[in-house]
């Protein structure tokens, strides 16, 4: 007898489709179906009770005998559908990818690098001596004391080491419980930097350059509980695990824990749910807090701890709109370099944007080269336009290729621009990480670097990368106000962060080097990040409640495309009472394509309108 199964298609339109299979099928397993002229894997996500004699198109195969989305998993992806307005098929694609299938020839092993057994004993000893209770810095300048088998969410600041110490024990906990853990990191290169956390333990490393066999292969052996801890990327946090107990995070406010296809989550906020639902420990690890997390801290919905002590290297803030600069250079912080120089010191020039010029634009009409893939300026790098976004080049154009004029304009300084600036007023070798070098050429310019006595680095993050700190004597921030030039509502905050995660760097590297920083706009939130970062915190959280910003308001972009989409957008705004009214405008973006930021209380949802034909919108939150 024929049953019924409920399907949901990976595709951008909300519903379901009934087919007719041979045998039960479970809920969360992948069957093909036939789909017009196409076949498709979906997912089964419930049987239908009734007729099972009406005509229905058959399942063509069961492709997970045992299902992989658990009930815990579509709890997720039916909440990931409401607040990332995103159709569950679309969900369920992204949490289980279609394309996960077949036996791989090179199964991949659960691994254990390290030998454990003296790690866990010296931290049990030392879990034992604290009982489990560090030191907490948080509200006012009263310390108290955590214990985390009360704890949900767990900000971590400070002292690396601590921190490594406080996960393996807790690890070890999980595991003695027959609970399972995922380790999340931004990136392949700084997963690898944690191994010495989770590598004690018997894991699998799960990330998007394993196969798509290899990665359903690790998929199957979390769903039985083979291995204790899975580390990866952001996709790691989807991990079928039956009896999760802990999640850990490091850097959660990194911009490669955002997804940048639609649905376009956010890790953080997906790991905090699952942790919810699961009833499991979220432990995030990074040198700043971003608003956000301060802001659940404060409302005692998460805690904060501090490990170790907080060291605050020299700093020296140049206001260059008192000073006169020649290429972003003012004369005080050249003087410092070449004073510098002549002690047989070392000199690190920090500047973001590379290339000879930030950007090529038309002195006729305007027009300025723009990346055709995410929109981004492209800048002038020797003979090429190039963006730093997506690494790709294009070819400097002779003329204008909107009006034809001849008169295209360099604007703006870049790296190659101060380096060569550098050159001509320095006694000393200047090195510069060009806009376009690989990975190789970055590793030889920074090994020449370390080598040369008294020399000068002009770079952009790539100065995590140097390893010998020791002579290096000031650290040069060439343009502090860079993240407000893009019109982005967290810019001051960006500014905070990256000075916050300076100072900690610069404190565990080398407390003797100087940070020297020039800066127009910026030198209050400078100064806060340095000597009082919690009155930046708590001035930010009461301009962004004044103005309905973050934690207090979610921020949307709403595309609409079609013929009826001010229609649309119109029946948008009265369907949903959530939205506050402001800098609504419809903005056109090309022939029949619109643009709108809505602004909509915390936590609620966007619902769009059934009734109005001829459009269709995407929604994205803005991070």
């Amino acid at each position: 007898m024929k049953r019924v199964i409920r399907v949901c298609l990976p595709l951008p339109i909300d519903g379901f489709f009934d087919y007719a299979a041979d045998k039960e099928v479970e809920k969360g397993a992948r069957i093909l179906v036939p789909f017009g002229t196409r076949k498709m894997v979906g997912y089964c996500v419930a049987g239908v009770p009734g007729d099972s004699r009406r005509e229905l198109k058959s399942v063509i195969k069961i492709v997970d005998e045992t299902p992989l989305l658990t009930n815990e998993l579509f709890d997720i992806a039916g909440w990931m559908k409401d607040f990332y307005f995103s159709p569950l098929g679309m969900v369920l694609k992204m949490i289980l990818p279609p394309q996960m299938t077949g036996e791989p020839k090179d199964k991949p092993r659960p691994l254990c690098h390290l030998e454990r057994s003296a790690w866990i004993s010296k931290t049990e000893k030392i879990a034992k001596s604290r009982r489990e209770v560090l030191l907490l810095r948080g509200r006012g300048s009263q310390d108290r004391t955590v214990d985390f088998g009360n704890c949900g969410t767990v900000f971590f600041e400070g002292n690396r080491i601590e921190f490594e110490k406080a996960v393996v024990s807790e690890i070890s906990k999980q595991i003695k419980n027959k609970k399972e853990v995922i380790f999340l990191a931004p990136s392949i290169e700084k997963l690898k930097r944690w191994e010495c956390v989770f590598g004690h333990f018997l894991h699998f490393v799960f990330h998007s350059k394993l196969k798509n066999s290899q990665r359903l292969w690790i998929y199957k052996a979390a769903r039985n509980g083979s291995f204790e801890v899975l580390a990866g990327t952001r996709s790691a946090v989807f991990a079928p695990f039956g009896n999760l107990g802990l999640i850990v995070m490091v850097e959660p406010a990194d911009r490669l824990f955002l997804e940048e296809q639609h649905p376009r989550y956010s890790t953080f906020e997906v790991a905090k749910k699952r942790a919810k639902i699961s009833n499991a420990k979220l432990f995030c690890f990074s040198e700043v807090l971003s608003v956000e997390q301060f802001y659940e801290v404060e409302a005692r919905r998460a805690e904060r701890i501090f490990l170790g002590e907080e060291m605050s290297p020299n700093f020296e803030i140049c206001d260059v709109s008192q000073n006169e600069t020649n290429f972003l250079i003012s004369s005080n912080l050249l003087a410092r370099i070449r004073e510098n120089v002549s002690n047989g010191k070392k000199s690190v020039v920090f500047f973001p944007r590379g290339g000879w010029a930030g950007k090529l634009v038309c002195a006729k009409c305007g027009f300025t080269a723009t990346c055709p893939k995410c929109g981004r300026n492209l800048a002038v790098s020797k003979f090429l336009l190039y963006c730093p976004r997506c690494r790709k080049s294009y070819p400097l154009p002779k003329r204008c290729p909107s009006c034809g004029a001849g008169d295209l304009k360099s604007k703006g300084v870049g790296r190659t621009h101060i380096a060569s600036f550098l050159r001509r007023h320095l006694p000393a070798d200047v090195y510069s990480i060009e806009l376009e070098s690989g990975k190789g050429s970055q590793k030889n310019t920074l090994e020449r670097f370390e080598k040369t006595r008294a020399a000068v680095l002009v770079c952009d993050g790539s100065y995590r990368a140097v390893s010998d700190w020791r002579d290096i004597g000031i650290f040069a921030v060439v343009d502090a106000d860079f993240p407000l030039y893009g019109g982005d509502w967290r810019g001051e905050e960006r500014i905070f962060s990256f000075f916050r995660n300076l100072k900690f760097f610069i404190s565990s590297a080398n407390p003797l080097t100087a940070i020297f920083v020039q800066t127009r706009l910026a030198a209050e939130i400078v100064e806060m990040a340095f000597r009082a970062p919690e009155i930046f915190y708590r001035n930010h959280l009461e301009m962004r409640r004044k103005f309905n910003f973050p934690p207090y308001a979610r921020v949307i972009k709403v595309e609409i495309s079609g013929k009826n989409s001010k229609r649309f957008y119109s029946a948008l705004l009265k369907k949903n009472a959530e939205i506050i009214l402001e800098n609504t405008e419809l903005r056109a973006r090309g022939e029949a394509r619109f643009e709108a930021t809505v602004k909509i209380k915390s936590g609620s949802f966007l619902s769009f309108p059934s009734s109005v034909r001829g459009a269709k919108a995407q929604a994205n939150e803005s991070y």
